[in-house]
């Protein structure tokens, strides 16, 4: 198995677990007619089932060399773990920018105006939008 569908499989793994263990804890139960808090959620977690389904079933040789890769995603997992738990400490509006800046370099983005409109300007507007506009925690 290569790497690309090794990948694939970790995605479609994690929709599956976030739709049936996740959501079903987090995310409160309301009784209505249209939108509820597990629409968009459950959603993005199919999504990322069908995805991850795609990868496996049509990808061919990866080109991808399998230790640095798994090191870079080593490295990926690590940041996301560790701003998950700095956010549920301090707040994701101050640890949202670090991690899209960390990401942002880690995808070799070099420009200053995008570094800065992705590390600030995006999730500002998320935390706008969530917590502000919908009266959500965010983590």
């Amino acid at each position: 198995m290569n790497l690309d569908r090794l990948s694939g499989a970790f995605i479609m793994l994690v929709g599956l677990v976030l739709l049936y263990i996740v959501i079903p804890i987090g995310v409160e139960t309301v009784d209505s007619t249209g939108l509820t808090p597990r629409t968009f959620p459950v959603l993005i977690s199919w999504s990322l089932v069908v995805v991850g389904a795609f990868q496996v079933l049509l990808s061919k040789k990866s080109e991808v060399q399998t230790p640095s890769g798994l090191l870079r995603i080593g490295f990926l997992c690590l940041c996301f773990a560790l701003s998950l738990y700095c956010a549920s400490l301090i707040g994701f509006i101050f640890v949202s920018p670090i991690l899209a800046l960390i990401l942002m370099r880690f995808m070799n983005e070099r420009r200053p105006f995008w570094l800065a409109l992705g590390s600030l300007a995006v999730p500002l507007t998320i935390w706008l939008c969530i917590h502000v506009l919908l009266g959500r925690e965010l983590i």
